[in-house]
């Protein structure tokens, strides 16, 4: 019996935090039943093409969430030792990486051949203001504002520096957390309803594209090209024990919770240096 099956049978759900503070039991119906629409459409014409394309885009989403807990957690680590320096970047690629979360598991987000992936900032935010609005129109303009925000924080400690330091603009960790939080909720709630739609299939596609998948490990840049072997390994675990796309919570695996956070942990355990387990589920319930 895989985990998925083993974790349904046990009742081991998502617990939403922060989701219902942002939404009534109308606006969440009312975004539940607009996704769902778009997932009809997305998995009327299910194949091996398609399983290989959420599957991969709900394994680069869990990664968005690992990767901006890491960053808060660091960032928390910097205020405490007055690292203000980092500041800006760790609150706005947090912020970002969670966006590409909520981008990777929306039905409206073409994959275009795996040209999802490297979608400029610009793209993410509108986006993500646009499924946030699903459920109310007010607060994805809000959500929208805040990214923009926090963009523009970030640039402006890139470009220009003034000789002031950080400025009142800055966006408080608190409500970068805050923000964080609701858009990996955002994204869990996303994957829920793909979940259930591809289970309510008559057939369950179990086969997989490897040439989509390798999308997943293969990392080329300008200057450096290379095949990260973690990610290599757990997405062959996907392949040979859960074989189409669950949950994000479902996706994840406590083995790969405690070799994804532990790359980032210090050697010794009794230092005081950066150590992100200590707090892996900032923003996202981890397994």
């Amino acid at each position: 019996m895989n985990q998925f099956l083993t974790r349904k049978i046990i009742g081991d759900n998502y617990e939403y935090r922060i989701l219902h503070e942002y939404f009534d039991e109308n606006a969440l119906e009312k975004g539940k039943k607009k996704l769902d629409n778009s997932f009809i459409t997305q998995t009327r014409d299910w194949d091996t093409q398609k399983n290989s394309e959420w599957v991969l885009r709900n394994y680069l989403a869990i990664k968005m969430i690992m990767s901006s807990t890491v960053m808060l957690t660091s960032l928390e680590y910097g205020n405490e030792r007055n690292l203000k320096v980092v500041d800006p970047y760790l609150t706005y690629y947090s912020l970002l990486n969670l966006s590409r979360a909520v981008l990777f598991t929306n039905p409206n987000a073409l994959w275009n051949e795996g040209k999802l992936i490297n979608s400029t900032h610009s793209k993410i935010i509108n986006i993500v203001g646009d499924a946030v609005g699903q459920f109310d129109k007010q607060i994805g303009s809000q959500i929208k504002g805040i990214l923009e925000k926090a963009r523009d924080y970030r640039e402006l400690y890139s470009y220009k520096f003034p000789s002031t330091g950080i400025t009142d603009f800055k966006i408080e960790s608190s409500e970068a957390i805050s923000i964080s939080t609701l858009l990996a909720e955002v994204a869990q709630f996303q994957s829920e309803v793909l979940e259930k739609r591809v289970l309510s299939k008559d057939k369950i596609i179990k086969e997989f594209d490897h040439d989509i998948l390798e999308l997943g490990f293969t990392y080329e840049l300008k200057t450096y090209d290379f095949i990260d072997q973690e990610d290599q390994y757990r997405l062959d675990y996907i392949v040979r024990k859960q074989p189409f796309p669950t949950s994000l919570y479902l996706t994840l695996t406590e083995g790969f919770v405690d070799d994804f956070f532990g790359a980032w942990c210090p050697e010794d355990s009794e230092t005081d240096d950066y150590n992100p387990d200590l707090d892996n589920s900032l923003i996202f319930q981890m397994p």
